[in-house]
């Protein structure tokens, strides 16, 4: 059984805003990385102490705040940079090492935008570098795994031609973590 929770995001961009999109650089990108997913995240939380979801979002939030470890663990952390702020990120795999159902697959995580930074394409420049990096490293195709609570970026993936793989799918207590792939 899935947990429902409510969707807050924007659906579009409503106001384009230069930001770069690389590699985190130092520590405390790193651990602005964390906070910004932590926070992006924070409107999926468990609504109650009975919610089937609490024993996996415990584990999960402390996963999301791990942007250091994800970034020493063999996976390339992007950040998206506006006036020098951290304001949205992600985790992309090129290597074999993080839920992958296809091992050779490229596959990216914990897409995150700071929620005063939504609605503005930062989303989307975080998820095309993914795809051009993996491209870029001879990937044949790309892989991730959301939720069914995560509709703003279920349509972007789906608007980007990714479709659902449910060999990939992976049960926790109260969610359901959800696989699209794509060629690339």
């Amino acid at each position: 059984m899935t947990t429902k929770k409510a969707t807050t995001s924007c659906t579009s961009p409503t106001e384009q805003v230069p930001v770069a999109v690389r590699e985190a650089r130092t520590a405390a990108e790193l651990e602005a990385a964390g906070r910004v997913t932590v926070a992006a995240n924070a409107e999926f939380a468990p609504a109650g102490p009975d919610d089937p979801f609490v024993p996996s979002w415990a584990r999960y939030l402390t996963s999301m705040a791990d942007a250091a470890g994800r970034a020493t663990g063999g996976a390339t952390l992007l950040v998206a940079v506006e006036d020098g702020r951290v304001v949205g990120t992600v985790t992309l795999y090129l290597a074999p090492g993080s839920m992958q159902w296809r091992p050779e697959d490229a596959m990216f995580r914990l897409l995150a935008v700071d929620p005063p930074a939504r609605g503005r394409g930062i989303g989307h420049a975080l998820f095309q570098a993914c795809l051009d990096r993996a491209r870029a490293a001879g990937k044949r195709r790309m892989a991730l795994h959301t939720t069914e609570w995560m509709a703003t970026a279920r349509a972007m993936y789906e608007r980007a031609g990714f479709q659902r793989e449910p060999e990939g799918d992976a049960r926790f207590p109260g969610v359901t973590i959800i696989a699209y792939a794509a060629d690339l």
